[in-house]
């Protein structure tokens, strides 16, 4: 996975809540969000179109957000968490 947004500290609940905002006040008639495994969806209605976006996420059990970029020690549950957020 690329590096885009890595040092951000925005949180996801924020970024979503932000998102849903815009598309609220951009004049969606509905919004929907959700998850399932690695792929996140966020759709709306406007202007009579339905409009949905299906986005891939990294895998949280990746190597890579469990063992520090060294990879000498593991990360705890919390650490391993916030490297994939």
């Amino acid at each position: 996975m690329g590096t885009y947004a890595e040092k951000t500290s925005v949180s996801i609940s924020k970024t979503k809540a932000d998102l849903e905002e815009m598309i609220i006040r951009a004049g969606a008639e509905q919004f929907v969000s959700g998850y399932k495994e690695n792929t996140a969806m966020i759709g709306f209605v406007m202007a009579n179109r339905q409009i949905r976006f299906i986005l891939p996420l990294p895998d949280r059990r990746s190597e890579e957000f469990w063992v520090t970029p060294a990879g000498r020690k593991r990360r705890t549950a919390d650490t391993a968490y916030a490297a994939w957020e």
